[in-house]
């Protein structure tokens, strides 16, 4: 009798142990960021959107508790796998999500996936780590960087017969260059790239008044980008020469431009005219908390929460189970800001992309969607080996 009763006890005592959030030890989370450095805001509007869901959901996903434990990259690749080996090692965290720019996702990807923790990126998706050289382990809520710019490239056909381009000269603006290159079915006169930390644009407005394209399509990270419009703005050549751009304005950044960013158009996943209730209600929720307009990577932050949230609870909390947790991720999320979140087989979005405009209406500033792409999967999801 004595043996039956402990043996029920025992069995009691671990059915309540595996009932959601018992007892168990917060999930630990790391999240890295570019907090400081010339893509702060893109890193801070990811963490606002990831923490906007925790917030909203009691500081749990899937149900349990979780503890995240916030880096700073500094947009410094060195920097950033410094703090994926402390998170690893020493706050032996199975889950590292964030990522802002492609340089440190170029840095931390190996690092992270060779050891087999998930690597959730709501900002970079550069093209190495989208093809041949993708991960199991590795998923993304933002976008592939080529997508963004691939839809403009379709966008300008038939409108342009001539383009001249200019990138910030690294990963992510050669990658964004080069999706415009595949789609645009029209002539590249020109093609310039220049230094990160390059702050005037004189010596390539000059360049463009001298080629006279019937376009320009630029791609910089925000600081530059703003910079680049502004005297793109005061040169006059937004009423003759049609800018095309990606990456840098939206929501957020079109109130400081105001008239100078008014006729750009611009490529994305996701701006505030997306229309699905998701979309609607962190709109709602962000202007509340924060009194500003969300942009497109407070939407891809508040993504992969969502998408956390979803396996955290398929797998009941067991993240170290780490194909079923590989698996749960795989079967993306409902209630996004896209709507249903799905993964191609190299775990990067097929989503709609779309072509947004900013316009003055009154004395407000806005972007319009102008046209929708649906369905669109990025150009290396075949190099992948995953199935």
């Amino acid at each position: 009798m004595r043996k039956i009763i402990s043996t029920l006890v025992v069995g009691l005592s671990l059915g309540a142990m595996t009932g959601p959030a018992a007892t168990q030890e917060p999930i630990k989370i790391g999240y890295i960021g570019d907090f400081t450095g010339v893509a702060g805001a893109l890193a801070t509007d990811q963490y606002e959107g990831f923490n906007l869901f925790l917030e909203q959901h009691d500081g749990k996903l899937g149900g349990f508790p979780v503890q995240v434990i916030r880096e700073d990259s500094q947009w410094k690749p060195e920097v950033a796998t410094q703090l994926v080996e402390k998170l690893i090692e020493k706050d032996h965290v199975p889950i590292i999500t964030g990522i802002t720019g492609s340089n440190i996702m170029m840095a931390v990807h190996g690092p992270i996936t060779e050891k087999k923790i998930f690597l959730i990126s709501s900002g970079a998706g550069p093209s190495p780590v989208a093809g041949k050289g993708c991960s199991p382990y590795a998923f993304y809520t933002a976008r592939q960087a080529n997508q963004i710019s691939e839809v403009v490239g379709r966008y300008a056909n038939g409108k342009y017969k001539n383009v001249m381009i200019l990138a910030a000269n690294y990963q992510a603006g050669k990658d964004v260059a080069a999706g415009f290159k595949r789609t645009f079915e029209g002539t590249i006169v020109e093609e310039n790239y220049t230094a990160l930390t390059q702050p005037d644009f004189s010596a390539e407005i000059a360049q463009i008044q001298v080629t006279a394209p019937d376009a320009v399509f630029v791609f910089f990270p925000p600081a530059l980008g703003i910079n680049f419009t502004r005297q793109y703005y005061q040169a006059g050549l937004n009423a003759t020469i049609p800018l095309l751009t990606t990456g840098f304005l939206d929501d957020q950044s079109l109130p400081s431009l105001k008239d100078a960013a008014v006729g750009v158009h611009v490529g994305e996943f996701w701006m505030s005219s997306v229309d699905t209730p998701a979309s609607k209600a962190l709109l709602d929720a962000f202007k509340k908390k924060f009194n500003r307009m969300p942009a497109n990577y407070v939407a891809a932050g508040y993504d992969s929460a969502v998408l956390l949230d979803a396996a955290i609870r398929r797998v009941n909390g067991n993240v170290a189970d780490q194909e079923a947790f590989r698996a749960a991720l795989k079967e993306g999320a409902e209630g996004t800001t896209r709507g249903k979140l799905r993964f191609n087989n190299n775990n990067f979005p097929i989503q709609s992309m779309y072509v947004f405009a900013a316009e003055k209406d009154g004395d407000d500033y806005r972007m319009k969607t102008v046209e929708t792409f649906p369905d669109q999967e990025d150009s290396y999801h075949q190099d992948c080996p995953l199935p």
